[in-house]
């Protein structure tokens, strides 16, 4: 079977939640996810195996991530 997750961005309303925020929250650790094993990791792979491409730039939302974590 596939699963499809439609994230479409934050919610921002004129007042915000504590529950809004935990959903915008997980929507930052789902990219964060998906930033990492699609190009992090994809384009290390590549460079290990000496594979020749396109450096894709991408924002990386770590810091973001680890703020809000802590």
């Amino acid at each position: 079977s596939i699963g499809v997750l439609d994230i479409f961005g934050f919610e921002d309303y004129e007042n915000n939640s504590f529950e809004q925020f935990c959903i915008n929250f997980a929507n930052e650790r789902l990219q964060h996810y998906f930033n990492q094993h699609i190009f992090k990791l994809e384009q290390e792979e590549y460079r290990t195996e000496g594979i020749s491409w396109h450096n894709i730039d991408y924002i990386d939302n770590t810091c973001c991530i680890n703020l809000i974590s802590k």
